[in-house]
This record gives C-alpha cells, sequence and structure tokens, in this order.
C-alpha cells in the first residue's frame, strides 16, 4: 500500500487509518458483503485459510494495485476461527451506519479484536477445557499472575514465587498472556521455552501501574475496595488484574458484563505439581501421544456436561490437601453414590443443562445468537427442578449447592413467554419473538 495517505481513495485511507491502530492484528474490513484484508495483511490470509489473493486499486487515480484477500460475512466466524487457532488477532472492523444513507466514505470502526486468549467463538474452544489467558506484573519479591476465562467469566489473581508460578501456568496452560513492554523480553525468556504455543501480548507500562490498575478494578465493579475480593493487601497481583482489565477493554470495547467479579488464588489450598510431575503421573495427557486416552481423566470423567467436564478437570490438577475439605467432598459423592435412584435423576437432569457457564458469558457479552437463547431458558427450567432434588440429600456439601443456586424463575418466564420454540440462528434474521408479544 502506498505510503502517503493522500494518495489512497478515501475507502482506503479510512483502512490505512485503523490498521495504524492495530498493527499486531489482521484487519478484517467490512465492505458491503465481504470483510476484506489488503497488503501483508491479505498474503498472510491467503496463505494461511488458502483463498484466493487478488488485488484492487487503493490509488484515488486508480494506478496503484494492492493485495487483497476476503471472506464473505456470513462464514465469517469460521475464518476469524481458523486464524486465531494459528495463534493470530483478528481486528473485527464493521460498517456502523447505513451504506444507503452515508455521505462519502461509510463510518467503520473496530468493534472487537478476537485474540487466542479472548476468544468466544464455539469453534475455538473445547467444551471440556477452560481457555485461559493470564496477565503477569513483576515485582522484587513476587509475581503478580491474574487469569481469567472470558468464556465463563472466571477471574482470579494470585502472588508467588517463580517455581509456583510455572507449576500453575502448566496447569493452567494459558492460550495467551499479557506483560508491560519492559518486561517483555523477561517474560519470552521465562515463557517461551517452556510454553512454545503461548501468544504473548504487550501493553504499555502504565497498564501495570498498581494506581491505575487498581482504580480501572475499583471502576469495573463499582467498589470502594477491593477487600471483599481477598486482594486488598496485593500489590503485584493487582497490577496484574488491572492490566488484564486494560487489555480487555482494548480488545473486547467493554463488553465485558459478565465479569461481575474476581476471587483470590490460594495455591496454598490444593496440592502444587510442576510440569514434569503432571506429565509424568499422565494426569490428563498421555506420554505415549499426548492426547486423552490412557490418563487418569479419560478413566474419571463421567460428566454429563461442558461445566463439570471443565471442574474434573480442574479437580485432577489441583487436588485438595485441606482434610477437611476432601472429607466434606466424599461424604457428598459417597451419598450419592448410594442413592441410585437420586443419581439417575440428576444425570438425566443434568444431559439438559448445556454449557450454561458460557451461554451466560455470550449473553452478558452481547455475543448471544438466538439458539444460546432458547438453550438458556431450557437450563434455566431445570434450575429449580435440580434445587429441589438437592433437598433430599444430607450432606454439607450438596446443602451448600443448593443454597448457592439462584432460580431465575421471572427470567425463565419472561424468555417462555417472548421467545419462538425453534428460532433462526442469527438475532438479525427476525423471527425470533412471538406473535403478540410487546
Amino acid at each position: 500500500m502506498p505510503r502517503s495517505k493522500g494518495t489512497l481513495t478515501p475507502a482506503m485511507a479510512q483502512y490505512a487509518r485503523m490498521k495504524d491502530q492495530h498493527k499486531d492484528a489482521i484487519l478484517f474490513f467490512r465492505m458491503g458483503d465481504f470483510y476484506e484484508t489488503f497488503d501483508d495483511d491479505a498474503k498472510l490470509v491467503s496463505r494461511v485459510l488458502g483463498i484466493t489473493l487478488t488485488a484492487r486499486n487503493s490509488g484515488a487515480g486508480g494506478a496503484e494495485k494492492t493485495p487483497l484477500a476476503g471472506v464473505p460475512y456470513h462464514a465469517v466466524e469460521k475464518y476469524i476461527a481458523e486464524l486465531v487457532g494459528s495463534g493470530y488477532k483478528v481486528a473485527v472492523c464493521e460498517q456502523v451506519e447505513d451504506p444507503k444513507k452515508a455521505r462519502g466514505v461509510v463510518k467503520r470502526d473496530v468493534v472487537e479484536v478476537v485474540t487466542p486468549g479472548t476468544t468466544m467463538l464455539a469453534q475455538t474452544l473445547d467444551p471440556g477445557e477452560n481457555n485461559y489467558m493470564v496477565a503477569l506484573a513483576f515485582d522484587e519479591d513476587a509475581y503478580g499472575m491474574a487469569f481469567l476465562d472470558l468464556s465463563t467469566g472466571e477471574f482470579r489473581v494470585s502472588e508467588l514465587g517463580e517455581d509456583d508460578l510455572l507449576s500453575e501456568l502448566s496447569r493452567l496452560d494459558p492460550a495467551e498472556a499479557i506483560v508491560s513492554y519492559d518486561r517483555a523480553e523477561q517474560a519470552e525468556a521465562l515463557l517461551q521455552p517452556r510454553f512454545p504455543d503461548i501468544a504473548i501480548s504487550r501493553l504499555e507500562e502504565w497498564a501495570f501501574d498498581y494506581d491505575q490498575a487498581l482504580q480501572a478494578l475499583l471502576d469495573h465493579f463499582e467498589v470502594l475496595t477491593l477487600k471483599g475480593f481477598g486482594c486488598d493487601e496485593m500489590t503485584a497481583g493487582v497490577c496484574a488484574a488491572g492490566g488484564m482489565l486494560v487489555y480487555l477493554r482494548e480488545t473486547q470495547k467493554n463488553r465485558l458484563a459478565h465479569l461481575k467479579t474476581m476471587a483470590r488464588h490460594d495455591i496454598a489450598d490444593a496440592m502444587l505439581m510442576d510440569s514434569a510431575t503432571q506429565r509424568n503421573l499422565e494426569l490428563i495427557t498421555s506420554l505415549r501421544d499426548g492426547g486423552r486416552e490412557g490418563t487418569l481423566l479419560s478413566v474419571m470423567d463421567r460428566t454429563y456436561t461442558p461445566m463439570g467436564a471443565r471442574f474434573m478437570r480442574q479437580a485432577i490438577t489441583r487436588p485438595l490437601v485441606s482434610t477437611e475439605a476432601v472429607l466434606a467432598r466424599q461424604e457428598a459423592v459417597g451419598e450419592l453414590h448410594g442413592e441410585h435412584g437420586a443419581r439417575d435423576e440428576f444425570a438425566g437432569l443434568l444431559k439438559s443443562m448445556g454449557d450454561m457457564e458460557r451461554m451466560a458469558a455470550r449473553v452478558g457479552s452481547e455475543r448471544a445468537n438466538a439458539r444460546d437463547l432458547i438453550a438458556l431458558k431450557a437450563a434455566l427450567h431445570v434450575i429449580p427442578v435440580i434445587k429441589e432434588k438437592l433437598s433430599g440429600l444430607k450432606a454439607g456439601l450438596s446443602a451448600g449447592l443448593r443454597d448457592g443456586l439462584r432460580e431465575l424463575r421471572p427470567l425463565a418466564e419472561k424468555l417462555e413467554r417472548a421467545l419462538v420454540d425453534d428460532p433462526p440462528l442469527s438475532l438479525t434474521e427476525g423471527g425470533l419473538i412471538r406473535a403478540g408479544y410487546n
């Protein structure tokens, strides 16, 4: 592309401005029914996706030719998923006004940057695994680490030494790490030899400044102190969590309504195993081929929901060390083991729940499609039944689960009244709301 924006067509000058703001991402630029990529982005997209590379006029006089590769808008998620799965970031630039009403070039803006750690596309997520991203802050005495699964809303913060950090990172297996520019070389030296597939993203140093980070967290959670989250005395941990939030605001454009809380992550609560121990015990990956077959997880995982599968994976890689916690879990499992009828009833109910955790996150982040809403409605109807069945169990852990369940009957009833039973996939197609519903 020509270096002088003055020689570009208005649309290509607009593209150049957007690209300047997202140099580390592939820019998907909406033009009518296609998302176009240009120049080096187009060459990369053509190679990775195997699509045709062409060229178009980019200069005002029509003499300049720029490499071009485009994908249709109705299939864009598939292509973004493939690029993100290959480790790239994709900035999605949409038309933000009706082209028929535009005066001059159509207004466009980047509405989201999809990265390996922030993706919520179903094609990129394993239902039985979390998709974690981490933010690291470096202190003289400890590392601050915040980790987040944006697809579920789990957000935790910790402070730990280097050996413990590496052990936890081996367990979390994060897709992306966020660090400050001034610590990027240190982070790369620490992470890349051990986690060669991790994407490392960089932020300006101010994002990890304690005062800035603290204020970002207070503003997001709408609180006056972090004491309720158990991390008010952390310094490096708060810096990491605040840096994470700044990165999310930049990439998600404030679509973070489902991030309602943050929790302190204490490594003393469970057995910490280094990467060699996890590997040699074949907890979740086989030494033979790196797969799941023959591992402890393959033997133990008889769960009925993706939420249960993710919990089982966490429980295996982070075993309890508290005698009280172990006995409480044994009591609850033992009671269900002896109650065959209740166990079968719970199994049937759970099978109809789906992945409520990720459904709720998609709704809260304004990414849900019509079928997500229908599935959420079905899951909400199951919760009161599960809560009632839990009332028949005596174990303390079961009682805690029952008391922690919110039935949300008004929401379930509202969705029942408002939504048709078999909606189209896209919210923009119409036909989602029942006839006569106001």
